[in-house]
C-alpha cells in the first residue's frame, strides 16, 4: 500500500517483538489452542513475513517504542520513550533529576 502511494520505505520492515512465544509462532504455522484468538492476526503477519514485507525480530521490552502510545507509563519511562520516538529532543531537567534519584537509590540498596 505504501508503494502504491509512492511513499519510500525500507523493505522488509522490521517488526520488533518482545515475546519469544510470538516469534516462535511466526516461524512455524502451528497455533496452540490457547492462542486461537490471535490466530488470524498471526497468519496475517506470517503471510507478510513470507512475502518479505515484514521481518520479525526480538527486541527487549524496554526498547519497544510503541509503548509510549499504547501503555500507561511512569513519568520517567514516558520521558525516555518520548525521546526514543522523536516526540522530544532530549530529556528535560526533571527527567535527569529523576534518573539520578533512581540511580542513587539503586546504589544505596546494594
Amino acid at each position: 500500500m505504501l508503494g502504491d502511494l509512492e511513499v519510500a520505505f525500507a523493505a522488509p520492515m522490521m517488526l520488533r517483538v518482545h515475546d519469544h512465544a510470538a516469534l516462535m509462532q511466526l516461524e512455524g504455522e502451528k497455533t496452540s489452542s490457547k492462542a486461537k484468538y490471535v490466530g488470524v492476526r498471526a497468519k496475517f503477519i506470517l503471510d507478510y513475513t513470507r512475502r518479505d514485507v515484514l521481518k520479525p525480530e526480538y527486541c527487549k521490552s524496554e526498547r519497544i517504542a510503541a509503548d509510549v502510545f499504547t501503555n500507561v507509563l511512569p513519568s520517567l519511562r514516558l520521558s525516555e520513550l518520548r525521546v526514543l520516538v522523536g516526540l522530544s529532543e532530549e530529556p528535560d531537567e526533571s527527567h535527569r533529576a529523576m534518573r539520578m534519584s533512581v540511580e542513587v537509590r539503586s546504589l544505596i540498596l546494594r
